[in-house]
């Protein structure tokens, strides 16, 4: 199928586009959000399933749904996305390009080894991704404005290129950052002391779900009992406990705050002779 004229009827482009293997969805005349439940499932590239969708409603906007190996970045101007594209266009290669009807650009390109990336907002200022579960209004379509979302670039120009690995890198979730390693304790350290943390370090370590945060602050006060004695340094201390309030699924936030917590309540806690 031809690309139609960009003056066509927006169904006469949800076609097009679901011949190019895009899921489509229907949207609202002149709007810009799906309204159907389970729109994600629904979305189709079949023509019958399509005609359906639209028989209600042949002047409906469309929407592309991102994800299934595709990702677009989204650049609104009104909120600084267009310094974001001045800075970096040199280094995004050619693509699907769209213009909105509100004056900003859809571009779209392929995700590595087809993975589905997610969707995350604000990558930099007036910039968002749609990724897994988004969808970008398509070209042919009317904006809220009155406006026609146009088509730069697309399919009868230029292959949709990967996304450049940097991008990749913007997208994807932070790392976490590494886990401080305790180093065992330099010397002797009273029996009586070991066995008490590692009581502790083991109760900690089978908490039920919903309890942890309680079980790590009572195990933080027994521990910083020892730490006000003077008996185990506090450095090796915290870094004890974080590192099994972690591993049993606390975020290091939350555990950093709960231990420093308990630490300034406990009193110095006496090893029996």
């Amino acid at each position: 199928m031809n690309q139609p004229d960009i003056d066509a009827a927006p169904l006469a482009w949800a076609f097009y586009f679901a011949g190019q293997g895009r899921r489509i969805l229907p949207i609202p005349a002149r709007a810009k959000r799906p309204v159907l439940k389970e729109w994600q499932n629904l979305a189709t590239t079949d023509p019958d399933q399509l005609a359906q969708l639209f028989a209600a409603q042949p002047n409906a906007n469309y929407g592309l749904l991102m994800g299934d190996g595709a990702i677009a970045v989204d650049i609104d101007p009104r909120h600084g996305g267009h310094l974001w594209l001045e800075v970096n266009e040199h280094r995004l290669p050619e693509t699907w390009k769209f213009k909105t009807g509100g004056g900003g650009v859809h571009l779209v390109y392929r995700t590595p080894d087809g993975q589905d990336l997610g969707n995350r907002t604000s990558i930099a200022q007036g910039v968002d991704i749609k990724g897994k579960g988004g969808q970008i209004v398509g070209p042919g379509s009317i904006h809220p404005s009155g406006a026609r979302y146009t088509i730069e670039f697309g399919p009868e120009h230029v292959d949709m290129a990967p996304a450049p690995p940097w991008l990749v890198e913007l997208i994807l979730p932070p790392r976490p950052a590494p886990q401080r390693q305790p180093k065992p304790l330099a010397g002797d350290v009273d029996r009586y002391c070991a066995a008490a943390i590692a009581d502790e370090l083991r109760r900690l370590g089978q908490a039920d779900k919903g309890t942890r945060n309680d079980t790590l602050n009572k195990a933080a006060f027994a521990i910083g009992g020892f730490v006000r004695a003077g008996t185990v340094p506090e450095d090796w201390a915290r870094v004890v406990l974080e590192s099994r309030a972690v591993s049993i699924g606390l975020s290091a936030r939350e555990s950093r705050s709960t231990i420093a917590s308990a630490f300034a309540a406990a009193q110095p806690r006496e090893v029996p002779s």
